[in-house]
């Protein structure tokens, strides 16, 4: 099923508006942050992995919430929506054929980048929202799209946009929903967010990466 026309109409998908929104407001020293975040393992390999623009490292993986540098103020939350970027704008391009493509657990980005994205303000918000649009469009796989389209909802009731569309959204939403197979173990991708129905919507909380997962590269348009 298509986003929603009137969506699409108040927020256009695009793949660089947040990033650029982030890379303007990063400094050196928050970079840094984001590659100690592996208990300082490989840090300036890693550190230049970011700022080459490559594909992620584990480093920038979701790490929990407590450990996170400074995450209770707004450069917290620019380093998390960088990180969040970069891991979704790199699953855009894995196939779902790949068993290390992580594509499952991306949600867990899903979920702090739209949080992320709603502390730091309107701008912020918005850019995300023609982001998570953008991803949508890119990667089919039923497996994060329920979430993809979930967050988009989220940022459309936030910043107000076109509410009298917003039973189109929802629709659109149940749609990816209803295509998403819940996995057996559910006690593998932690919390779950529960709609009206007997169904349930996996979050993918789980923070361990892949082991000896290689980065992927590939460079920013």
């Amino acid at each position: 099923m298509n986003s929603p026309a009137a969506l699409l109409a108040i927020a256009a998908p695009s793949e660089t508006p947040s990033l650029d929104f982030v890379r303007a407001r990063v400094s050196r020293e928050m970079i840094h942050e984001i590659a100690m975040n592996d208990y300082g393992h490989d840090a300036e390999k890693r550190e230049l992995a970011i700022l080459e623009q490559l594909g992620p490292t584990p480093v920038l993986g979701v790490v929990p919430y407590d450990l996170y540098p400074g995450l209770g103020d707004s450069d917290g939350q620019l380093q998390r929506l960088l990180a969040c970027i970069i891991l979704l704008r790199n699953v855009a391009f894995v196939s779902s054929e790949d068993p290390h493509a992580n594509i499952e657990t991306s949600a867990a980005s899903v979920v702090w980048l739209v949080r992320s994205s709603i502390v730091l303000g309107s701008e912020a918000s918005r850019l995300a929202l023609r982001f998570l649009l953008w991803l949508h469009d890119k990667q089919s796989d039923p497996r994060l799209r329920a979430f993809v389209s979930f967050g988009a909802l989220l940022l459309q009731i936030q910043e107000s946009l076109s509410p009298s569309n917003l039973l189109d959204t929802c629709t659109w939403v149940g749609h990816d929903h209803a295509g998403h197979h819940i996995p057996a173990k559910p006690s593998a991708i932690g919390s779950r967010i529960c709609f009206a129905t007997d169904a349930c919507l996996p979050v993918g909380l789980s923070q361990s990466p892949t082991p000896n997962r290689q980065p992927q590269s590939r460079p920013f348009s």
